[in-house]
């Protein structure tokens, strides 16, 4: 919070690494390890959030958090008793940028069949029908870009999430 708020940077990576878990003792740890680690996006959030830069605006309104991971987790335990790797995964974005929904809660953007396998999505309107796509890591690059004013387009050839942009 303090590096958004001296301006020392205008990207800022904290990772983590503690999130692999192929076997039973490294799953044993894994949704403690989760867990901390959405603690630590809701500290920062809040952090940022609790920092006024007048007209009613906090860092937060200027700062878009992105969280992401190159790969997800399989819905169902291994051999091991941990998780392999599985191509559908999830982003979380908030702040700057982000539409909420209506009702002010968090968007959710997506959708996976009884097998939790991701079904095709249309990327600008969230149909399941015309235009769908399987959205890939590509899909939430180009938001992040187009929430960062550059256009998805020119930079990967890809659309953006049109729906998650405010």
């Amino acid at each position: 919070v303090e590096a958004v708020k001296q301006d020392l940077a205008p990207v800022i990576t904290v990772g983590s690494g503690e999130f692999d878990s192929h076997s039973r003792g490294e799953y044993a740890s894994h949704p403690a390890a989760v867990k901390r680690g959405i603690g630590a996006v809701a500290d920062i959030a809040d952090g940022l959030d609790s920092v006024s830069i007048g007209g009613g605006r906090t860092l937060l309104d200027m700062t878009t958090i992105v969280v992401t991971s190159e790969f997800s987790r399989t819905p169902s335990k291994n051999e091991l008793g941990g998780k392999h790797h599985w191509p559908t995964n999830s982003m979380l974005l908030l702040g700057k940028g982000v539409r909420r929904s209506q009702s002010g809660q968090p968007r959710v953007f997506g959708a996976v069949d009884e097998n939790l396998v991701a079904l095709p999505i249309n990327p600008r309107n969230g149909s399941l029908k015309r235009g769908a796509d399987l959205l890939d890591m590509s899909h939430g690059l180009a938001t992040v870009l187009a929430l960062a004013g550059i256009d998805p387009g020119d930079a990967l050839g890809q659309e953006p999430v049109v729906d998650l942009l405010g």
